[in-house]
């Protein structure tokens, strides 16, 4: 016995859409939504195992849940969760962060354009290295490791550096607030100095690695 407020401005949503919506939510018959908004997202999309992207964009805040009813968006609002759905969604929306609004045009678009060359890094930075690497090109031959520094094939260096780096962001998840950037920073500092002397990584892929990380934490929302 779970409450849901569907939540629209009449004359800017599409009405077929919000008889879609209510058809759908009067047609579940589950016992309980359990994890809120999630379970469900996910009886109202059945998401697909091998589709990584978000279905719909949740939010907290209400300046933000308002702005999209505004625009014609649906919200669903389940009964003691914190957060809401945003439908329909698309990749764009999962950009946008309230700064951008909150800056003057020229600083809130400029934003906005690194936000989207930052998606794009995150995505080719570390397959353009790998093609630098094994295609020997001239002009970014600096880039490349020497022979002297691979006891390790690239693409295996580039693995165990993704997991590192994965593994370091979900311990710092756990750690105690005092200590998440010490040991976030010391951690990296001292695990990525110790493997490239011991000869496991060779600098090149570090920093390949750590700057496609980087690009990754620019995008606003932590789903996308």
């Amino acid at each position: 016995k779970t409450d849901v407020a569907v939540g629209f401005m009449a004359d800017r949503a599409d009405k077929k859409l919000i008889d879609a919506v209510i058809n759908k939510l009067n047609s579940l018959d589950i016992p309980a939504l359990t994890m809120g908004e999630k379970s469900l997202e996910e009886l109202l999309v059945p998401k697909r195992w091998y589709n990584p992207l978000p279905i719909f964009r949740v939010s907290e805040r209400p300046d933000t849940i308002s702005a999209h009813l505004l625009e014609g968006h649906i919200v669903l609002i389940v009964d003691t969760s914190p957060t809401a759905l945003i439908l329909p969604s698309s990749v764009f929306y999962f950009t946008q962060y309230v700064e951008d609004y909150l800056q003057t045009p020229l600083v809130g678009t400029i934003t906005r354009f690194f936000r989207f060359f930052a998606i794009l890094f995150a995505i080719f930075a570390i397959p353009i290295f790998m093609l630098i690497c094994n295609k020997n090109l001239p002009v970014f031959e600096f880039l490349a490791p020497s022979e002297t520094d691979l006891k390790i094939s690239i693409f295996v260096q580039l693995i165990l550096l993704e997991l590192g780096l994965e593994g370091l962001r979900m311990s710092s998840l756990h750690t105690p607030q005092n200590l998440q950037a010490s040991f976030s920073i010391i951690g990296g500092l001292i695990l990525g100095d110790l493997g490239v002397n011991i000869g496991i990584f060779s600098a090149n892929c570090i920093f390949a690695s750590v700057a496609s990380a980087i690009a990754n934490h620019c995008v606003p929302n932590p789903e996308l």
